[in-house]
C-alpha cells in the first residue's frame, strides 16, 4: 500500500470544492489544468497546460477522484474525521499505459507526500484574509544580488546598473563573493552571462566552468536580459528526479517533436516555452537500447552535453539515472540535469547528443553526427 494521508483544518465540502477548480491545479500538482472536457465525472478529460490529456477514470461526488497521467495513476480520497478531514493520495502504475514509470513505492510515497504538502499550502493561502493576502508595495532595490542557497550552486547571470558607481560596487561585492566560494572549496559555478573572458576568468576556471568558446554566441547582445539560473549538484539532481519533484522541460514547451524527429541526426530541434521562476525543471537527455551490452556500447560512443547561456555545463553536474522501460523492452539510461530559475529574464539552453561513430540501438541504425536541442527560456 503506498497511500499517504494528512490531517486537514478544512471541511470535506471546502477540500472538494478547491480541487474541482482548475486554475487551483497549478498551485499543488505538478502541471496546470487547462480544460475538463465533459465536466468533472467519470470518463471526463483533463486537458493539461501542455496540451495532453488525462482521463478521469473514477470520480465519487465529494468522497474519491482518480485520474491517470504520464503512466501512474493519482487517487485522492476524502474522509471526515472528528474535528478534520482526512485526505489521502495513491500513487500506482497505470496498467493501461506504456510510459516510463518508476516502480519504487518508496518514490510514489514521496512524491504523494509533496502533492499533500502542496494542496495543504494552497487551502491556507485560500483561507487567507484578503487584507494579508494582499502584497506589499516597496521601493524596487537598485540592484539585487542572489546569494546561493540550499548548498546548490548557483549560476548568476545581473542586469548592469544604470550607474556606472552602483556597478563598480557591485563588481566588487561579486568578487568578493566568488573569492569566498572558491576559498572554502564549493563545488559551484557562478555565471556572469554571455562571455567569460573579463576579470573573473581565472574564478570561473576554478568553480568548475570550462569550453567557454565552444560554441557561436547566442545571446546576441542581449546580455542584460539573461535570467539568474541555479543549477543542482548531481546528487540533488538524481534525488529530486527520483522523487518526481522535477518537471521534464520538453513536457512545457510550447513546440513538441515525434520519435522520428526527435531521433533524426544532424537535426536542430527548437523550442520556446514560458517558465516560472523557482520550479525545479529538468533540462536531460536519455537514451535506450535493447539491452544493457548495447546501451553500454552506444553511450561508448556518444558524447552528451549541456550548455547555458553559452557555458558547458560542467559533466560532474550530470547524474547518471539508470531505468527500464514499463514493458521492460527497453534499457535505458538519463543524463539529468536539473535547474531552477532565480530571476525573470531569458536564457538559452541547448542539449547536444554527438554520435561520434556509426550505432545501432538495437533496432535501429544512428549515422555519425548530431542532435541538438536548443530552448529559448522566457521566465516572468
Amino acid at each position: 500500500m503506498t497511500a499517504v494521508s494528512i490531517k486537514l483544518n478544512h471541511t470535506s465540502q471546502e477540500i472538494w470544492d478547491f480541487l474541482l477548480v482548475e486554475k487551483n491545479w497549478a498551485q499543488w500538482y505538478e502541471t496546470g489544468l487547462k480544460e475538463v472536457k465533459g465536466g468533472w465525472q467519470t470518463g471526463g478529460r483533463l486537458v493539461w497546460e501542455s496540451g495532453e490529456e488525462s482521463t478521469i477514470t473514477n470520480l465519487i461526488e465529494g468522497q474519491s477522484l482518480t485520474f491517470g497521467d504520464h503512466g501512474l495513476l493519482y487517487s485522492l480520497q476524502i474522509e471526515s474525521k472528528p474535528k478534520t478531514t482526512q485526505l489521502s493520495l495513491d500513487i500506482q502504475p497505470d496498467p493501461n499505459q506504456t510510459r516510463i514509470v518508476y516502480e519504487e513505492s518508496e518514490t510514489y510515497q514521496a512524491k504523494s507526500r509533496a502533492i499533500l504538502a502542496a494542496v495543504k499550502k494552497a487551502l491556507t493561502r485560500v483561507g487567507m484574509d484578503e487584507a494579508e493576502a494582499e502584497p506589499q508595495t516597496t521601493p524596487e532595490p537598485a540592484v539585487e544580488t542572489v546569494l546561493p542557497s540550499e548548498d546548490y550552486p548557483v549560476i548568476q547571470t545581473t542586469k548592469p546598473p544604470k550607474s556606472q558607481w552602483i556597478w563598480l560596487t557591485c563588481f566588487v561585492l561579486l568578487a568578493i563573493l566568488c573569492l569566498c566560494l572558491a576559498a572554502a572549496g564549493v563545488g559551484g559555478m557562478v555565471y556572469f552571462g554571455g562571455k567569460s573572458d573579463g576579470p573573473f576568468s581565472v574564478l570561473l576556471d576554478n568553480l568548475g566552468i570550462k569550453d567557454r568558446k565552444a560554441i557561436p554566441s547566442i545571446n546576441n547582445g542581449r546580455q542584460d536580459a539573461l535570467v539568474g539560473i541555479q543549477v543542482l549538484d548531481s546528487w540533488s539532481a538524481e534525488k529530486n528526479i527520483l522523487e518526481f519533484n522535477t518537471t521534464w522541460l520538453r513536457d512545457v514547451t510550447n513546440e513538441q517533436y515525434d520519435q522520428k524527429a526527435l531521433n533524426t541526426v544532424g537535426k536542430t530541434l527548437t523550442y520556446t516555452a514560458d517558465l516560472e521562476k523557482n520550479t525545479l525543471y529538468d533540462m536531460g537527455y536519455s537514451w535506450c537500447a535493447s539491452d544493457r551490452s548495447i546501451l553500454r556500447d552506444n553511450l561508448d560512443k556518444m558524447d552528451v552535453r549541456f550548455y547555458i547561456n553559452d557555458e558547458q555545463l560542467d559533466e560532474k553536474k550530470i547524474a547518471i539515472i539508470n531505468f527500464n522501460d514499463q514493458e521492460n523492452k527497453w534499457v535505458c539510461q538519463e543524463y539529468g540535469v536539473v535547474v531552477k530559475f532565480l530571476t525573470n529574464g531569458k536564457a538559452d539552453l541547448i542539449v547536444i547528443s554527438e554520435f561520434k561513430e556509426k550505432i545501432n540501438d538495437g533496432e535501429t541504425d544512428f549515422g555519425k553526427g548530431k542532435i541538438t536541442h536548443h530552448f529559448t527560456i522566457n521566465v516572468e
